[in-house]
């Protein structure tokens, strides 16, 4: 938890970003077939005037920052932020696919987007998120281990 909290505290004071909304906080089964620790999830709502390429540059530095070591895919790691949405913007090169191309299969995603905005639509799928929660199939959340942090 102490990850999630100095993420946000860092996101906050990246240049052109402000943390909007916060999930809540849950713990998930760890995705992946490598045997770990259980993880935290949680999503938050940002404003940025950077453009995604850019926010994208800012949040792994900003997880460098933080702690994060070099993993293995789907592997332990300290703090992973990824960009899920960028409003309606669709884009895909080497590094940034947005939306994320699995959102819709990860509850552990959805379920904290949901506590947002379960009504967004996925600019692709073109289905709220809460539709797509219900057809996700997926059942890594644990439980719910705090509220909205912000």
């Amino acid at each position: 938890m102490n990850f999630i909290r100095t993420a946000l505290y860092e996101i906050n004071n990246c240049k052109s970003c402000r943390v909007e909304q916060t999930a809540c906080v849950y713990e998930t089964k760890p995705y992946g077939n490598i045997p770990q620790q259980n993880f935290y999830n949680s999503v938050v709502l940002v404003t940025t005037k950077l453009s995604a390429k850019d926010l994208l540059t800012c949040l792994k530095e900003l997880e460098v920052k933080i702690g994060r070591t070099v993993s293995q895919l789907w592997g332990p790691r300290e703090i992973d932020i990824d960009i899920l949405f960028y409003d309606n913007f669709i884009y895909s090169d080497e590094q940034l696919t947005v939306p994320h191309k699995e959102v819709h299969l990860r509850d552990f995603v959805l379920q904290p987007i949901a506590d947002i905005n379960a009504e967004f639509i996925h600019p692709v799928l073109n289905k709220t998120i809460s539709a797509l929660l219900k057809e996700s199939g997926s059942d890594n959340i644990l439980n719910k281990v705090a509220g909205k942090i912000l």
